[in-house]
């Protein structure tokens, strides 16, 4: 979408895309890709992700907590496993943006070689861009929900 302001001058341009990263009998995995212009006096633009999982049998869409046994500490492996997998990399981010925390991992989609999680830290690139990480499912085993959608992932 365009939009135009006469009073600020500015000009900006917001284009969306999707992107499906896994299909099962049992669930679709999507990701939308956002980018916002924005053209002023300087032009910048922000990038966004999001992820949606649709569960073709409830015909519900999927939080991240439903993929996990909800009496786990999944937050607290996901948050180790994520800061060991950036260090592999090479890569340094703060620890705010993978402390344990449910909006920290709001990012979450299947695929058939792990969970995808796309990590966000506003601190390391001011267009916002996303890391991601893909966790194998044999390390998430003990807290992932086997009647969930995974279910076809874990046996």
């Amino acid at each position: 979408t365009d939009s135009h302001n006469e009073t600020s001058l500015y000009y900006s341009v917001y284009n969306v895309s999707f992107a499906q990263i896994a299909k099962t009998n049992r669930f679709i995995a999507l990701v939308a890709l956002g980018d916002m212009s924005i053209f002023n006096d300087s032009s910048h633009s922000r990038n966004d992700i999001d992820t949606f999982i649709f569960d073709r049998l409830t015909k519900k869409l999927v939080t991240p907590e439903d993929m996990f046994i909800a009496s786990s500490s999944y937050l607290t492996l996901l948050s180790t496993l994520v800061q060991a997998e950036f260090e592999k990399k090479g890569l340094v981010v703060s620890k705010e943006v993978i402390a344990p925390s449910v909006e920290n991992f709001s990012k979450i989609v299947p695929t058939k070689n792990g969970l995808m999680i796309y990590i966000r830290d506003p601190k390391t690139s001011s267009s916002l861009l996303y890391q991601q990480v893909v966790l194998p499912y044999s390390k998430l085993r003990s807290v992932i929900n086997k009647e969930g959608i995974l279910s076809d992932y874990i046996g």
